[in-house]
């Protein structure tokens, strides 16, 4: 028999105000508040799953427009296009590809953490994007038009040291409208071990020149993490050491200035430095030093301690020495912890905002306005663990700094900004205002066309950075009544991973998108059994299927089946859906120990792209006695 259904839309634009009272937060020595309002709204046009990195700069701002690069998907498997969206004041999105010489949109092969873009814009208005290199000749696009993405052509010519091999480019413009780029490049200059190079763009003769090399050493290898600009045009640069030519843990946390009224590099201290400096800078530079057992010749990223991934924030006056946010392994073997540091002076102090049983990604974000610090991180959403208290998302660390520190973990106030959305990798720019913009990525390697671009904003207001209570770890599987399928057994007709096996329908997680049963392809009508502990009256049952903002993903058609006296009875069924999740009545239903869910369209994709991706399926009724 057919029965009704209930269903609860969701919208494509939405403001999030999470309380974390009422939020799945881990446990923190922090402050907790009432989450900012976090305005988050989908970028209208394919990303492809492999734009994920830690050191670029996808974002720019200019002229009250917004410009995000992003990897898309090409026609072949392992390439992608690359491809910048502009976004008006007003909110129109328009998107265009770098182009080839006879116009096609250029491609290149996929690699993860090397071929993402970083952008600039400079004071012209014209567009400098440098992409997709791991060692390559340069890759340099710039626009033929101020403010166009869809005039992007190649320029690679036009750069110094046209012999190298570049890697991680990442950029920033000064408020003369120069730009500046740092990379890592391999050259016969520097023999075997790559340098950290700074190139400058002067937008009055349109030109590019080399400044200088400012990090080599034989041996070791440099990893660009940012660069910024001030207000008097003094370039902050942040970089990571690592043994050998590459290395997933890298060490020794650095920090230069460059003056260039002066031509010369200086500490946080603010003394000149001779460059190209080595792994035995003055202690100025180096913001985070070797701890404990940790070795420079470390190099085993998933044990070693060290570092991976950093920001910089510049304080007010915006002159002074830059503070950083960054990813720490204090110990081998350790998680990553999230840290501060900032110069006092005299030294570097430096203090630990996260320390937790949750493992964060490899990205972060950091900005600064009106004497309010913001941390941007992401935790790995839990595996299909029904017994996890916690779950994956992105966070806000704030505080209010003083230009003098001392030296305190206390203060910062954490906040669960969004958790629907599978977010991994992130960018931030920060407005006149103190606006923050975010450019939020969740790829997503095991189902490509669930992979999709965020465009967020969120303001400062006068309570940021102040709280009270303690965020303590907490969750619940149903708010006022039992949900007799949670941490239940489950068998799956076909799995498209072991990762996103039948467990992940019954762990409590309804948003994570590492959380999904997805079926196998070929399996054109997948199945569901979970076997539930008793039997139980079942009132009705909800399904949670989809990716956030894709309803395409949505599970378009299926049965409810109960085992009834050792019989399959199909007790309701739903057709033509586009909603997530699906709350299905089955009252009056008889007894039942297990309840399958048959899925005759698992999604309103065709070919080997219509798979089951169900997070959570929920089972409610009265226990039989």
């Amino acid at each position: 028999m057919t029965r009704r259904h209930r269903e609860h839309g969701r919208p494509r634009m939405r403001t999030l105000a999470l309380s974390l009272a009422a939020s799945v937060l881990p446990l923190v020595t922090a402050s907790a508040a009432v989450a900012p309002q976090l305005a988050v709204e989908p970028v209208p046009f394919a990303m492809d799953a492999t734009n994920q990195a830690a050191w670029w700069n996808p974002v720019a701002e200019h002229d009250g427009a917004t410009y995000f690069a992003f990897d898309a998907p090409a026609d072949e498997e392992n390439l992608h296009e690359v491809h910048i969206a502009k976004r008006t004041d007003t909110g129109e999105w328009t998107v265009g590809c770098l182009r080839a010489g006879d116009g096609s949109c250029v491609r290149y092969n996929d690699d993860i953490g090397h071929h993402q873009p970083s952008i600039a814009v400079d004071g012209r208005g014209h567009i400098h994007a440098f992409v997709s290199m791991h060692g390559h000749g340069w890759r340099y696009y710039r626009s033929d038009e101020p403010g166009s993405v869809t005039t992007l052509t190649n320029h690679s010519a036009e750069m110094p040291d046209t012999d190298g091999g570049v890697t991680y480019p990442t950029t920033t413009s000064t408020p003369t409208g120069d730009v500046y780029l740092i990379a890592r490049v391999a050259s016969a200059e520097t023999g075997a071990s790559p340098s950290g190079r700074l190139y400058r763009w002067d937008v009055d003769t349109s030109t590019w020149t080399r400044v200088a090399v400012f990090a080599h050493e034989p041996g070791y290898a440099i990893y660009p993490d940012q660069l910024q600009a001030d207000r008097r045009g003094q370039v902050h640069i942040l970089w990571e050491w690592a043994d050998g030519s590459a290395s997933g843990i890298r060490h020794l946390g650095s920090y230069l200035v460059y003056q260039p009224e002066h031509d010369r590099f200086v500490g946080a201290g603010g003394l000149p430095v001779r460059v190209p400096v080595t792994t035995e800078a003055p202690a100025d530079v180096v913001y985070q030093p070797l701890e404990g057992e940790e070795s420079k010749d470390d190099g085993t990223s998933s044990v070693d301690p060290g570092i991976q991934s950093a920001k910089l924030v510049l304080l007010d006056p915006a002159v002074r020495p830059g503070a950083v946010a960054y990813r720490y392994r204090p110990e081998p073997g350790a998680l990553f912890q999230v840290r501060w540091a900032q110069w006092d002076g005299r030294r570097w102090v430096r203090e630990t905002i996260y320390s937790g049983a949750m493992e964060t990604e490899a990205a972060i974000g950091a900005t600064y306005h009106d004497r309010v610090a913001r941390v941007y991180y992401t935790f790995k959403p839990p595996m299909c663990d029904p017994g996890s208290t916690e779950r994956g998302g992105l966070f806000l660390a704030e505080k209010e700094v003083s230009l003098r520190p001392v030296r305190t973990d206390a203060g910062w106030t954490v906040s669960l900004l969004e958790d629907e959305s599978a977010i991994l990798r992130l960018a931030t720019t920060t407005r006149d205002d103190g606006t923050d913009v975010l450019y939020l990525a969740a790829p997503n390697i095991d189902d490509p066309p669930a992979s999709r671009l965020y465009y967020a904003t969120l303001p400062r207001t006068e309570d940021s950075a102040e709280g009270s209570a303690d965020v303590l770890a907490s969750a619940s599987a149903a708010e006022d009544e039992t949900n007799w399928a949670y941490a239940a057994d489950v068998m799956v007709s076909s799995a498209l991973t072991p990762q996103s096996g039948g467990t992940c329908l019954v762990d409590g997680n309804r948003t994570d998108r590492n959380s999904r049963w997805i079926s196998a392809r070929g399996d054109l009508t997948p199945t569901a059994t979970i076997q539930l502990a008793q039997p139980v009256d079942v009132d009705r049952v909800e399904v949670y299927s989809g990716y956030f903002t894709d309803s395409r993903a949505i599970v378009r058609a299926f049965t409810v089946e109960l085992l009834v006296d050792g019989l399959w009875q199909p007790v309701a069924s739903v057709t033509d859906n586009t909603r997530n999740p699906v709350v299905v009545d089955v009252a009056g239903s008889a007894p039942a120990d297990q309840v399958r869910l048959v899925l005759t369209d698992p999604s309103g994709y065709e070919g080997g792209s219509d798979l089951a991706r169900v997070f959570e399926v929920e089972v409610y009724g009265s226990r039989v006695p």
